[in-house]
């Protein structure tokens, strides 16, 4: 359980890094935050809020994977020397769920913010994302012109960890292997 938290950490940071570079305008020719322009021509702060938030649940979930627990070992003298050494099993279990957890809502917020990228630049997407675009759109709609940041992206965490985007994903691959095989 510490090597998966080790494992995905990077990948995480990756994630994180790869979402707050989305939000910067420099890097992406849309506008700072995904901020919808107004008719006067000003943006407002669009997501840029939620980077910060972003932020710190990155580094949260790097602190729990960078602790080890194996590396812990608990004293052997108790019970008389007769009984074994502690396992730390359940602590490791504990922290990779908090992990999994910290990672699911970090990802949340990165799809919101690659649906807003996608949404200004008026991409055209494969039917596979297509299908995950509607359904995140079904939970946080389209930032428009004035509007304020979403209030909560809990039903977006919610859809991840119930399974239903991922279901989303691969009953789309499955329907594109069934067409190519036609």
């Amino acid at each position: 359980m510490d090597i998966a938290r080790l494992v995905m950490a990077p990948v995480l940071t990756t994630q994180i890094e790869r979402s707050i570079k989305m939000l910067q305008g420099r890097d992406t020719d849309l506008p700072d935050g995904l901020a919808a322009f107004d008719d006067d021509g000003a943006s407002g702060h669009g997501l840029s809020e939620i980077a910060w938030p972003l932020v710190a649940m990155g580094a949260e979930a790097r602190l729990l994977a960078t602790q080890p627990v194996s590396s812990e070992v608990g004293p052997s003298g108790m019970a008389e020397g007769i009984e074994d050494r502690l396992t730390m099993a359940g602590l490791s279990a504990e922290r990779l769920r908090r992990f999994v957890a910290l990672a699911r809502r970090c990802v949340s917020v990165s799809i919101v913010i690659a649906c807003q990228a996608i949404d200004l630049r008026g991409c055209r997407l494969s039917e596979r994302l297509m299908v995950i675009h509607r359904e995140v759109r079904q939970h946080v709609a389209v930032m428009k012109k004035g509007d304020p940041p979403p209030a909560s992206l809990a039903s977006v965490v919610d859809a991840l960890e119930n399974g239903k985007l991922l279901r989303l994903v691969v009953v789309e691959e499955e329907e594109e292997e069934r067409r190519s095989r036609l």
